[in-house]
């Protein structure tokens, strides 16, 4: 079963609350500090239990690339990539691929 969510950088609060108007996700602070104790009490990700997930990139920013490079270059069982990004932008996939986090 694949997850699917969208993970947004926590400071852009506009684009953040029209993808949950969009989705049918609350924009109450109260609802998203509910949903953060929870996934820490339960020690699971945030992103399982919100559609819309903010994320701070300001200090996350080595995994969010990590996982970035992984869905790039994994593929599924039958060799299927995971991602697929059309052939004109073979130049983004290759800064994607070299790119290196600093900080």
């Amino acid at each position: 079963m694949v997850n699917i969510v969208i993970i947004i950088d926590a400071s852009n609060v506009e684009v953040y609350t029209t993808l949950c108007q969009l989705y049918g996700q609350s924009t109450s602070l109260q609802y998203l500090k509910e949903q953060q104790l929870l996934a820490k009490k339960v020690n699971r990700p945030l992103e399982e239990y919100l559609f819309v997930t903010p994320v701070p990139f300001s200090t996350q920013h080595k995994n969010l690339l990590a996982h970035l490079k992984r869905i790039i270059e994994d593929t599924d069982s039958n060799g299927t990539a995971i991602v697929a990004i059309h052939p004109k932008f073979q130049e983004l996939v290759t800064a994607l691929r070299t790119a290196t986090a600093t900080g």
